[in-house]
């Protein structure tokens, strides 16, 4: 048995060129062809065309691709995203709640607390008390810029967590990232249940056919649908209601 040799990539250019060459002929090279990339097959299509699903019909397996298998890709990216914001605005709004109050203090902190000396005073004062630091001096210049640059930093950070805050309790990542991902796990629980015939499923496992477990899982999964619209339209499209922290 002869071994067929493998032609990389670009093979045919080389070959054109030596061509080429020894012909002393200028004909133009051919294009080379993009390596053809292939992208992976998502797992749950390998599984709708597996050999036991073969007894489904057509428009069953149209369910499983659009209403099943679709909705799992949007449930799943919805969520991947809300939790992203998510953990965003609410590590920005930790960090800062932490980082804003010793920005405030520490800018606020009277300079003659301790880089002024308290003028001279026949009645409290002392005669070796040192004179009043001029406000020319360098290094008190050198401090003002210090404590601005930290009150201003400090306010502005302050409204930035109440930004995120507000944003947050608006949009309400937190609780659309929960309600997608409940959505999607119950999606692929009842597909797999389905796929297995086990769970609700489970009595048609004695024939081993999809067909005839297909009407209860065509159900469960529309009323998993029905009831992620009642729950966005109840729980995550009416505004919550502001509660002060400090009651």
């Amino acid at each position: 048995m002869q071994n067929q040799e493998t032609q990389l990539p670009g093979s045919n250019v080389l070959n054109h060129l030596q061509a080429n060459a020894q012909a002393g002929g200028n004909s133009p090279v051919p294009p080379v062809a993009p390596a053809s990339v292939v992208a992976p097959r998502s797992r749950y299509s390998q599984i709708l065309e597996s050999p036991e699903l073969d007894t489904l019909t057509p428009i069953q397996k149209e369910f499983l691709k659009e209403r099943w298998q679709e909705q799992i890709s949007w449930f799943s990216r919805r969520a991947k995203q809300n939790q992203n914001w998510y953990n965003r605005i609410r590590l920005t709004t930790i960090i800062g709640s932490i980082v804003v109050p010793a920005l405030l203090s520490w800018g606020s902190v009277p300079l003659t607390a301790f880089l002024v000396s308290p003028p001279p005073s026949p009645e409290f004062g002392s005669p070796t008390a040192q004179p009043r630091l001029s406000i020319t001096d360098p290094a008190m210049q050198h401090q003002l810029q210090l404590y601005r640059a930290a009150l201003i930093t400090g306010v502005g950070l302050s409204q930035l967590v109440a930004i995120c805050a507000a944003v947050e309790q608006f949009f309400k990542f937190g609780d659309r990232w929960r309600h997608y991902r409940r959505s999607a796990e119950l999606l692929k629980t009842h597909g797999w249940q389905f796929f297995e015939l086990t769970g609700p499923y489970a009595p048609y496992s004695q024939n081993g056919k999809h067909t005839e477990a297909f009407h209860l899982f065509a159900s469960q999964i529309e009323e998993i649908i029905q009831s992620d619209v009642d729950g966005y339209v109840s729980q995550i499209t009416i505004p919550k209601p502001f509660v002060r922290e400090d009651r």
